[in-house]
This record gives C-alpha cells, structure tokens and sequence, in this order.
C-alpha cells in the first residue's frame, strides 16, 4: 500500500511541475502555437483600436414622455405567530450567611476548604 501512495505521489509531483512548466513557457512565448508567420505576428500582437463613441444627444422633453413611471410599492413581511418573551436567566442568590468555618474536604484535591451555608 505504501508503494502505491508513493508512486501517486510522484506521479502527482511530475504532473504539476509539467504544468507549471508549459504555463510559464507559454508566459514567455504567447505566439508559440499560432501559424502567423514572422511579418504577422507582430500585427497580432498589436491590440485593435477601440472606435469612439459618440455622445447620445441630450434627450428633450418630447422624448421623455415614454417613460414609465411605477407606484410605489410597500412590502410588508408575513405575521410572526408565536413569539415568545425573551425570559432571562435569574441567578438565585443565596441571601443566607455561611453557618461554620473553613473546613477541609473529606474527599477530593489537598488544601481545599469549604463553608457550610444557613437555608435562613
């Protein structure tokens, strides 16, 4: 299995050094698969002039009768059934004062201490 793997994996590394190699070869030579002869290819590379527009003419008053004006329309959403009040959490604060002293815990980690707390 491990030389199947290896041998994709250079197989993979060939395929994509040979491909990055034909891309910058045809970065370097752009007319390398055209059948423009010497005296042609230099006209190709030339880029074709762009012609000028001519400004529209400034539309009168007359023309703009066939515009289409719409209403204004309003969206409105869907009813939302069932909301609910956002409830929050209340923390219950214990309002009795600690009924002992710090006392070591019978089990769990060393040099840990607790307080007992009154229900009143």
């Amino acid at each position: 299995m491990i030389g199947t793997k290896a041998i994709v994996a250079v197989a993979l590394t060939s395929l994509g050094g040979l491909t990055s190699g034909t891309a910058a070869y045809f970065e370097g030579h752009p007319g390398a698969f055209t059948r423009a002869s010497m005296g042609q290819r230099s006209e190709l590379l030339q880029p074709a002039p762009i012609p000028l527009r001519e400004r529209s003419p400034v539309l009168e008053e007359e023309s703009r009768s066939d515009v289409l004006v719409l209403e204004p329309v309003m969206i409105k959403s869907r009813p939302r059934h069932g909301q609910h009040a956002v409830t929050s959490s209340v923390k219950k604060e214990r309002t009795g004062a600690p009924c002992s002293e710090w006392q070591d815990l019978s089990t769990g980690p060393a040099g840990r201490q607790v307080r007992l707390i009154c229900p009143h």
